[in-house]
């Protein structure tokens, strides 16, 4: 098998793709049935038993052209006003290479003359009548431009976003437009014209030679469309070279669409399009949400490595979709997210995405968008949680209509961006995605406690599970403290870190719970300063003996360190991701901690922190007698919150002497008091609380202590 590198076929532009394809099925259909190919970083490659001076050969001196014809549409050639030329010069020409184009186009003369028509059928019987006709007389070959061009629906039609509304874009006729140039490349006896040679040498090599002629290429390749200022002057017309158009449109055959039934809907013969689905402006910087209204549709085109045969390829195309949760993706994004959850499985190793946005006046352009590679290996499907109790759907909904807040609508594309990255990140980025999309949940969960529009359009987010803890866990300070305070909740469930962000109660907003919403401030001191005092008078009022500090993971000394030195803790960091991790379900509590727990922390810290941690884990740690509990700390709370450090630790100093636990007496601190009284908040592990006990032991013991100064 010989391998020949075409580098005139490339991804990008849209009609770059479509040509690889259109040489493969035509060396394939008519040249060397065991045909091979795949995709290089170079461009497209062949595997044949042809050398490519064979496959020159065989394009410029046999190559039958698959008859493209379309009755239906206005400036097709069949009707007295449209640019009749080319099919003259079609059925004029003595070649058999277009004996099958010939045939097709004086059965589509007869039909068209059947139905007396002297212009383009505007009545949707007629039409439909004429569709079905031709279906019934055309030859196989004509029948594979129909079935790419559109598919009959009963009465109706639908068109695949590829070849327009039925082979024409607005209106350009892309039929007209192939045979035009294809008498440019093939004379009335069948032989190649002067140009032809050179002009296939820059299609399929990209040599330096410059053949295109002043032509309409349509949407398939933006930059040769024409513009201002896209050439020396000030504006370029549209150019095309005959064999790139050509081969493209022989390349949208293998796209042929199928009426189909949906996994997800009851209804007969809906149509499939072969990996099509709603544009969505998200994924890259080429498009936006305003994007969608006037969007066609996207595209997702394979790219594949290993080496396939047209057969396999067809088949491929003839399938054309994924499905999300046996369903068909509604847009892009589940587009992304199904593949993402397919992994490699199926030889494709990425996808060229393209969406047709309006982008000339009201002309659609096939807009590269960007490669989405396929992961090697499945990912977790962490994004279906959202979907559930149709909070995603909700979401999306409510921040599409017209009359929503500016601030709801601006919350939609941050969430929609990440996610689409999430189904794009490697094992190294997982958790730096997962990371943004919580924090966004987080930024709509704080939304939604002083919106009452959101509340009343959007159902709360229900309970993530401990995979979104454990694929968002960085390990980082940062990370630990926000995740400990995440997971602190009363030990009657009935209040927790969500309930002091917003009024979420299971399935329904719990507006009567609002005077428990205390992440109001900016400052993150502030919110867990207050977020203390509401817990534990929530405690209090339920005679609670863990004041309302029952947490699922702890932190170590050394992130209370981190904590307590402002210069280095990344404080804005901890506020965005609280909100988020206060959405799961359970804290993810490591196994191992590889931290050193011997950090040096103020002993008014270390003292005050005893009687913020809860009967039950004093007890489990074994700090004090299973017969003894600690009062509720809400006293020393207050002298904290006026800023009396040096009376808290004074009676600090008396209750645990009370309960039998040696501590120094420590009479200031020079941390800022609304800062002290934030890291009381912070919950530790089992591991920490017992090094802080032993370490006020041995000071006590050795009586080195002065008041103040770090133990």
């Amino acid at each position: 098998m010989n391998k020949i590198l075409l580098k005139g076929c490339q991804t990008r532009p849209l009609a770059g793709y479509l040509k690889a394809l259109g040489v493969l099925r035509i060396v394939a259909e008519q040249a060397d049935a065991k045909v091979l190919c795949r995709w290089t970083e170079q461009g497209f490659e062949l595997h044949s038993s042809l050398t490519l001076q064979q496959i020159f050969s065989f394009f410029l001196d046999d190559y039958c052209p698959t008859p493209v014809i379309a009755p239906w549409n206005g400036g097709s050639g069949y009707y007295p006003k449209d640019n009749a030329k080319a099919i003259d010069a079609i059925i004029s020409s003595r070649s058999r290479r277009l004996n099958s184009y010939k045939n097709a186009i004086e059965t589509a003369r007869e039909q068209v003359k059947a139905e007396s028509l002297t212009e383009s059928p505007k009545d949707p019987q007629v039409k439909n009548r004429l569709l079905n006709q031709l279906r019934s007389e055309l030859d196989e070959p004509a029948l594979n431009w129909l079935d790419a061009a559109l598919t009959l629906n009963g009465a109706s039609q639908k068109f695949p976003p590829l070849l327009g509304t039925g082979g024409n874009d607005g209106r350009l006729d892309f039929s007209n437009n192939f045979m035009q140039r294809l008498v440019a490349l093939i004379d009335t006896s069948g032989q190649p014209t002067s140009d032809s040679k050179q002009s296939l040498e820059q299609a399929l090599l990209d040599t330096p030679a410059y053949f295109a002629q002043r032509a309409a290429i349509g949407q398939f390749a933006p930059d040769a469309a024409g513009s201002y200022n896209g050439s020396t002057g000030f504006s370029s017309n549209a150019t095309a070279s005959s064999w790139d158009y050509v081969l493209m449109i022989e390349g949208t055959m293998l796209f042929a669409s199928a009426a189909g039934r949906r996994l997800d809907t009851h209804v007969n013969g809906a149509p499939s399009f072969p990996f099509t689905t709603r544009s969505v402006g998200t994924g890259s910087g080429a498009t936006h949400a305003s994007d969608e209204a006037d969007a066609r549709a996207e595209i997702w085109l394979p790219l594949w490595r290993r080496p396939s045969g047209v057969v396999e390829l067809r088949q491929l195309f003839r399938e054309g979709r994924v499905t999300l949760e046996r369903r068909t993706p509604r847009d892009g994004l589940e587009f992304a997210r199904a593949v993402s959850l397919l992994g490699t499985t199926r030889g494709i190793s990425a996808f060229e995405r393209y969406a047709f946005l309006m982008r000339s006046g009201k002309a659609y352009v096939a807009t590269p968008i960007g490669r989405f590679f396929v992961p090697a290996s499945r990912q977790k499907n962490l994004l279906a949680q959202l979907e559930e109790n149709q909070w995603l759907g909700k979401f999306n909904a409510a921040c599409r209509d017209k009359n929503a807040p500016a601030r709801m609508r601006s919350l939609q594309a941050p969430l929609r961006e990440q996610m689409f990255a999430l189904t794009q990140a490697n094992t190294t980025e997982r958790a730096q995605r997962c990371q943004a999309i919580l924090k966004q949940l987080g930024t709509i969960e704080r939304y939604a406690a002083r919106s009452q529009t959101f509340r009343d359009n959007v159902p709360p987010l229900l309970a993530l599970d401990t995979d979104w803890a454990i694929s968002s866990d960085s390990d980082t300070p940062e990370y630990r403290i926000a995740a400990a305070i995440a997971s602190i909740r009363t030990k009657d469930n009935k209040l927790s870190t969500r309930q002091l962000i917003s009024p979420a109660s299971g399935r329904v907003w719990n507006t009567g719970s609002s005077r428990d919403v205390v992440w109001q401030h900016p400052d993150i001191s502030q919110c867990l300063s207050r977020a203390l005092d509401r817990l534990s008078l929530r405690a209090l009022q339920a005679n609670d003996p863990d004041h309302g500090l029952t947490s699922q993971r702890g932190c170590g000394l050394n992130d209370i360190a981190v904590w307590l030195d402002q210069a280095t803790c990344n404080d804005s960091e901890i506020y965005a991701l609280i909100p988020g991790l206060a959405l799961l379900a359970e804290a993810y509590q490591p196994k191992h901690f590889s931290e050193d727990e011997n950090s040096h922390l103020p002993t008014a810290y270390r003292v005050l922190k005893l009687l913020f941690c809860g009967n039950t884990q004093l007890h489990r740690v074994g700090l004090i007698a299973d017969s003894i509990s600690l009062h509720s700390p809400r006293p020393i709370l207050r002298h904290l919150q006026a800023g009396d450090v040096a009376r808290a630790l004074k009676l600090a100093v008396r209750k645990l002497r009370i309960a039998g636990i040696s501590v120094p007496n420590v009479f200031h601190c020079d941390i800022d008091s609304v800062r002290l009284t934030a890291s009381l908040l912070i919950p530790l592990n089992d591991r920490a609380l017992k090094s802080l006990a032993h370490s006020l032991k041995l000071a006590t013991s050795r009586n080195t202590i002065n008041s103040g100064v770090p133990a």
